[in-house]
C-alpha cells in the first residue's frame, strides 16, 4: 500500500515537473497552441530541436493528443535521444491508451539489432510511469526469445529497473528471473540474480522453487541469492539442505555457504568428508562473494576446519580480493584458536 502511494506521488510529481519545464519553454516553443495534426506533421522536421519542441507541445495536451501515438513511437526511434525522450514523456501524458503502444515499441526495440539498447530503456521506464502491472506483458515478452538473446536480456533489465522503483511491490517478476538465472549468457544471469537480491525476502518461495531446476545454474544462483538474503531466508533452509546432495559440485558448495549465512543449522555428518571438499571446491569458485562466504563458514567450524588451513592460507596471500584474503585471514585465526 504504501509503495503505491509513493508510485502516485511520483508521477504526479514527474508530470508536475513537466509542466513547469513546459510552461517555462512556453514562450520559445512556437507549436503550443496548435492543433494534433499539425503536430504530427511538426514531428518529421529535420531539425531535431523542432521536433523535440513538437513531441513538448503533444504533452501538454495530454489525453486529447490520443490521435498522435502512432506518430509519437516512431520518435521514440529517433536518432536524437532529446527526441526520444520528449516522445515519451509526450505518451506518459496522454494516458493509459498508451500504454499497448508502449509495449509494442518495447518488444520491436529489442527486435531492432541496430537499436541501442538505450532506445528500450527508455521506453520501459516510461511504462513503469503508469500504474499497471506490467510485469505480465514483460515475462511474456521474456518467453518469446530463445536463451541466450540479446532480447532476453533486454527485457531482464528492464524489470530489474522496475525492481528500482517499485521495491517489493514487483515481487511478481521473481518466477521470471529466477529462470533467467539460467540463461547462458553470464550478464543476463548476473543481473537477474542481482534483481531477485534486491526484492529480497518476498523473493525466497520463487528461489526455493529455483534450488529443485533441472539446470544447474538456476540451482546454483538461487543458493547464492538466498545466502546475500540472509537471515531472511531461514525458510529456505531445509531445502537448501537438500541441495546438499546435488550431483554438481559448485551447486553443493553454494548451498553449504548459503546455510552458514542465513544461520540454519545443520550437520555435516554423516557425510563431513563430503561437505569438507564442497567447501574446498567452493573457495576456487569464480564468484568473490562465494569465496569469502566459504571462508568465514570454514572460520566457523573451528578445529573441525583444520585440514583446510593449508588452502586458507594459500587464499590469504594470493586471492585476487582483498575481502576474500580478509576473511580467509580471519577464518585462520578462528581455526587456530579453536585448537589451542
Amino acid at each position: 500500500m504504501e509503495m503505491n502511494i509513493i508510485a502516485k506521488v511520483s508521477i504526479k510529481l514527474y508530470l508536475l515537473f513537466c509542466l513547469i519545464f513546459i510552461t517555462g519553454c512556453q514562450l520559445s516553443n512556437p507549436y503550443l497552441g496548435r492543433d494534433v495534426e499539425d503536430l504530427v506533421i511538426a514531428l518529421k522536421e529535420p531539425t531535431p530541436h523542432n521536433r523535440v519542441l513538437a513531441a513538448r507541445a503533444l504533452q501538454t495536451l495530454g489525453p486529447d493528443a490520443s490521435d498522435a501515438i502512432p506518430a509519437l513511437v516512431e520518435r521514440l526511434f529517433d536518432r536524437e535521444a532529446s527526441v526520444r525522450i520528449a516522445a515519451r514523456d509526450a505518451m506518459v501524458a496522454i494516458g493509459p491508451e498508451a500504454v499497448e503502444p508502449l509495449f509494442l515499441a518495447f518488444d520491436r526495440s529489442i527486435e531492432q539489432w541496430d537499436s541501442s539498447d538505450i532506445v528500450a530503456e527508455n521506453i520501459s521506464e516510461g511504462i513503469s510511469l503508469f500504474e499497471v502491472n506490467a510485469i505480465p506483458e514483460f515475462t511474456r515478452i521474456f518467453y518469446k526469445y530463445e536463451p541466450r538473446s540479446r532480447e532476453r536480456g533486454t527485457v531482464v533489465s528492464a524489470l530489474s529497473e522496475m525492481i528500482d522503483r517499485k521495491g517489493k511491490d514487483a515481487s511478481a517478476a521473481a518466477p521470471v528471473l529466477v529462470i533467467a538465472q539460467g540463461d547462458p549468457w553470464p550478464p543476463t544471469q548476473v543481473e537477474a540474480s542481482e534483481a531477485l537480491t534486491k526484492l529480497g525476502e518476498s523473493a525466497v518461495p520463487d528461489l526455493i522453487s529455483g534450488l529443485s531446476n533441472p539446470e544447474t545454474k538456476v540451482r546454483y544462483h538461487s543458493a547464492v541469492v538466498l545466502g546475500r538474503i540472509g537471515p531472511e531466508a531461514i525458510e529456505a533452509g531445509p531445502s537448501l539442505v537438500l541441495v546438499l546432495d546435488d550431483r554438481v559440485p559448485d551447486v553443493r558448495a553454494a548451498a553449504v555457504v548459503a546455510l552458514e549465512k542465513i544461520g540454519f543449522p545443520f550437520e555435516y555428518s554423516p557425510s563431513r568428508s563430503q561437505r569438507m571438499d564442497d567447501l574446498f571446491v567452493a573457495l576456487n569458485d569464480p564468484n568473490p562473494e562465494i569465496r569469502a562466504a566459504t571462508a568465514e563458514a570454514l572460520g566457523t567450524l573451528g578445529a573441525e576446519a583444520e585440514s583446510a588451513l593449508h588452502a586458507l592460507l594459500f587464499v590469504q596471500q594470493n586471492d585476487p580480493d582483498p575481502a576474500v584474503r580478509e576473511a580467509a585471514e580471519n577464518a585462520i585465526k578462528k581455526i587456530r584458536s579453536a585448537l589451542n
